[in-house]
């Protein structure tokens, strides 16, 4: 109980849900609130995207699959990040369904190789996947290795 009466729960888990109440007396009268709380499960990664190589010209698909609560799954948003930063994705780019993201590109150019992130975001939490890296056959990234400079 904190100075100004104000109960925290610092590590809530599956024993903490339940009914608090919070009783207030006086000399003249005395008062209770009964507030109710509810632990979600967190929101987090059950399939991270992959490491690919690719051929120019060829078509590639990533995909990320996200595990949340079902209170939380009708706020559920994935997007992606291409190189650290948000992709803007036409209509067909990107498909989505039920905690999974796939992502299909083509590799038209060495620009499409890079690092990829799934992130998802719900009204209570987000995660995001480990990187994956995607080469485009034929283009080197060795100097990439040691300066990280290609996919900042």
């Amino acid at each position: 109980m904190e100075e100004n009466n104000t109960l925290t729960i610092f590590s809530a888990n599956e024993e903490s849900p339940g009914s608090y109440t919070c009783q207030v007396s006086t000399d003249l009268d005395s008062e209770n609130l009964v507030q109710n709380l509810k632990v979600l499960e967190k929101s987090r990664v059950v399939e991270h995207p992959r490491h690919l190589t690719v051929k120019q010209g060829d078509s590639y698909e990533l995909e990320c699959a996200i595990s949340t609560d079902p209170e939380l799954l009708s706020s559920l948003m994935i997007s992606w990040r291409h190189n650290k930063m948000e992709m803007a994705l036409a209509s067909g780019g990107q498909n989505q369904m039920m905690g999974k993201s796939s992502l299909v590109l083509v590799a038209d150019d060495a620009t499409v190789g890079g690092r990829y992130d799934c992130v998802a975001v719900t009204r209570l939490d987000s995660v995001t996947s480990r990187g994956s890296y995607v080469k485009v056959d034929g283009m080197d990234y060795q100097h990439c290795l040691s300066k990280l400079s290609c996919f900042a």
